[in-house]
């Protein structure tokens, strides 16, 4: 779990963005050139089911 709390750049939109929680999401603040991404290993994830 992660978010920015805290940033110089004109429209804040890092910040409204709010927490980013699951595997794979990710904030920016393009402006700062900063990002977070929430990753994860986890093994046996399933990618896709089919028939």
């Amino acid at each position: 779990k992660a978010r920015f709390i805290k940033s110089d750049c004109p429209d804040k939109l890092c910040i409204k963005y709010g927490w980013v929680n699951n595997c794979g999401e990710m904030a920016v603040c393009v402006p700062n050139k900063a990002a977070v991404q929430i990753k994860c290993e986890k093994e046996g994830n399933i990618d896709a089911i089919s028939r």
